[in-house]
């Protein structure tokens, strides 16, 4: 409430709905932190709606939020090539 376009408590809320299994929840918060162009942290916001996908058997998507989180920080992105692999051990 007190600092609603705060990328970083955007992306702390949103890891935290999801955690709870609150996924639908989540997803907005998530949104608007990965789409934030100043964000550096938006790989983490990026790697979660990933999550979400793959949790919703939604592959392509998840996919696509998986590689932008690779893409902008190829170094910190460890959760998303881990989910990355999964999805490459599916096909």
């Amino acid at each position: 409430d007190l600092a609603p376009n705060f990328s970083d408590a955007l992306t702390t809320l949103g890891k935290i709905l999801m955690d709870q299994g609150r996924l639908g929840e989540a997803a907005p918060y998530l949104r608007k932190a990965a789409s934030d162009p100043i964000f550096r942290g938006a790989f983490k916001a990026k790697t979660s709606l990933g999550i979400i996908s793959y949790r919703h058997a939604d592959y392509e998507n998840a996919q696509r939020f998986f590689d932008q989180a690779i893409e902008e920080s190829p170094d910190q992105a460890c959760v998303a090539r881990y989910y990355r692999g999964h999805l490459a051990l599916q096909k």
